[in-house]
């Protein structure tokens, strides 16, 4: 598991330290996809707005990223890069408006930024 400090690992630390025993974690492929942040479940809706010529005019998006039942140490970085990404993309001034959500799901993990994950997925 990437990217964040899971409470199985502090609990390992705290286990080793108080028998003063070496100890480890191992999860199932269950536990662990339902435990595990992701990079995936955020999603986008927008509306591009051009001119009679199809030149790029306004640009208004919204981007939901799932924080999941605990906060990872990285969990806002998707919803921020998909933000950014729009902005940067233009490469002029016209009218942007970019509203990121992450609302907090109880019965999911978190997305999280992954290697490689630069944009949302469509």
């Amino acid at each position: 598991m990437k990217a964040s400090l899971y409470p199985e690992e502090v609990l390992c630390v705290w286990a080793a330290l108080r028998f003063k025993r070496a100890t480890r974690w191992i999860s199932s492929r269950g536990e662990d996809f339902l435990a595990a942040s992701h990079g995936r479940g955020a999603t986008s809706e927008g509306t591009l707005g051009v001119d009679a010529d199809g030149r790029f005019l306004a640009l208004r998006a919204s981007v939901v990223s799932p924080l999941g039942h605990w906060l990872p140490s990285s969990a806002a970085i998707p919803a921020w890069n998909a933000g950014a990404s729009c902005r940067a993309a233009t490469g002029s001034r016209r009218s942007i408006f970019v509203q990121v959500l992450k609302p907090p799901t109880r019965r999911r993990s978190g997305s999280i930024a992954v290697p490689g994950a630069r944009r949302p997925t469509a």
